[in-house]
């Protein structure tokens, strides 16, 4: 085989022509590497083993983009390449040069993207943890950046998110509140006997209007069906289920009932 012509296309790659009517797309690497310039004359063998090297680069300089818009895990970037359509092999050795090169540190990938999570997102240790285990972070890594945060740390930050949270929550009973509270730190990944201890202890004062607007509505719906012993029955019941306490169900009942 005989090289007729170049023609550059885009970045580092070329349009490369051949005698025989033949056109391939290469890197400018390969070119060098094999000395086409120098030498235009190919045997099939070489020519084999230039088109599976171009492929690797391919491979390679795809991972690398991928790469530059933030930093990623080996598993990220090997399922990236997979979803291309590049074979294992080609994968693995690619992520293995990657490592090598120092692309692919779970050290400082694990210390970048703990502290991002702790700067840009509310989420705490055990979401956190999650996330990277499932992004194939070793444990032993992982845990010595969590570390770094002590118990104190989590739980000052849990308690900011509850605070921020009861502020814009309206129409709920205190009930409701606390339950959703809970919920969503254990969603965000707080110690739980940490959440209950704090949440169950905190103050929230419910708006007697809404409770006359719910036991109104309430009211007003069941006198249709029922009277006196069963409409106190079921008014107790749909006001317990909305989350109001006991307490402030019988005060109502007993000024409208």
């Amino acid at each position: 085989m005989r090289v007729e012509k170049y023609s550059k296309i885009s970045g580092n790659r070329y349009k490369v022509y051949f005698e025989s009517g033949g056109v391939a797309t290469l890197y400018d690497d390969v070119i060098i590497k094999y000395e086409l310039l120098l030498n235009p004359n190919l045997s099939e063998h070489v020519f084999m083993e230039l088109v599976a090297y171009n492929e690797a680069l391919s491979v390679y300089y795809k991972a690398i983009k991928y790469l530059g818009v933030k930093m990623r895990s080996a598993l990220e970037v090997s399922k990236y390449l997979s979803k291309l359509g590049y074979s294992e092999d080609l994968i693995n050795s690619t992520v293995l040069k990657l490592n090598n090169e120092g692309y692919l540190s779970e050290d400082a990938y694990a210390k970048a993207y703990i502290n991002d999570q702790v700067n840009l997102s509310s989420n705490g240790l055990y979401k956190i943890r999650r996330n990277l285990v499932e992004l194939g972070i070793a444990e032993d890594i992982i845990d010595k950046h969590l570390n770094c945060f002590d118990v104190s740390f989590w739980n000052e930050r849990m308690i900011k998110i509850v605070d921020k949270k009861i502020t814009f929550t309206k129409n709920e009973s205190s009930k409701k509140i606390k339950e959703k509270l809970i919920n969503y730190l254990n969603n965000l990944g707080y110690e739980m006997n940490e959440v209950i201890k704090y949440v169950t202890t905190i103050e929230i004062s419910n708006n007697s209007d809404l409770i006359e607007k719910e036991g109104n509505k309430i009211l007003f719906k069941l006198k249709k069906k029922y009277n006196g012993y069963d409409l106190r029955k079921h008014f107790f019941s749909k006001m317990y289920q909305k989350g109001f306490e006991q307490d402030e169900i019988n005060s109502y009942i007993d000024r409208n009932f």
